[in-house]
């Protein structure tokens, strides 16, 4: 690990022990390479940088931590950085940590990670797990992720099966929830996607 990294991890493990979501923010405005998901630059994600992201996911003072998200949202900002085994290592620590983050913003950035940039038949089933979620927030947020992969997918039985999973979230127990499904698929239908 080069000093530079190994500045970086400190600087992260250091602003979530303080919960220093301003420090946190400068961190991935400093680190992050802005790529999203065009690969033409070879480079990959930093491995030690990986690996004390997802130490942080595993930790109950990251997931209590207003501004939690900012550091997830570097997995966006670099996601074509991110080799397989990190993107399938990555898709365990969501699933992991989902429900347990108290700012809602987490959610919604794992969320659109999921359906955005997984947005494959492995997203589709975490997504299903997900569901179980007792917490209604973040379960609310997964309606957004299930919109994506319907509106990106050209497979048509996974198009056909996120499209089914949000007409069921229309009955959720929680209106959040109900009212959320209910928008994506307004907003599928208005796209031709979803018969009226």
């Amino acid at each position: 690990m080069t000093e530079g990294i190994k500045n970086i991890t400190g600087v992260i493990r250091d602003s979530v022990a303080a919960h220093d979501q301003a420090k946190l923010k400068e961190i991935v405005d400093d680190v992050a390479t802005y790529c999203f998901q065009d690969d033409s630059s070879g480079e990959e994600f930093d491995e030690c940088i990986f690996n004390v992201i997802l130490e942080m996911m595993e930790r109950p003072q990251f997931l209590d931590m207003d501004g939690s998200y900012y550091l997830l949202m570097l997995f966006q900002f670099d996601w074509s950085m991110l080799t397989a085994a990190q993107r399938e290592r990555l898709s365990l620590a969501i699933e992991h940590s989902y429900c347990n983050y108290r700012d809602w913003m987490a959610c919604f950035v794992l969320s659109e990670i999921l359906g955005q940039n997984y947005c494959n038949e492995q997203a589709f089933k975490i997504l299903c797990r997900l569901r179980e979620c007792a917490n209604e927030i973040p379960r609310s947020l997964l309606p957004m992720a299930y919109e994506y992969i319907a509106r990106s997918v050209s497979n048509l039985e996974l198009k056909s099966k996120a499209i089914l999973e949000l007409k069921a979230m229309t009955t959720d127990p929680f209106e959040r929830v109900r009212n959320e499904a209910t928008e994506s698929l307004e907003r599928l239908r208005s796209r031709g996607l979803v018969a009226s």
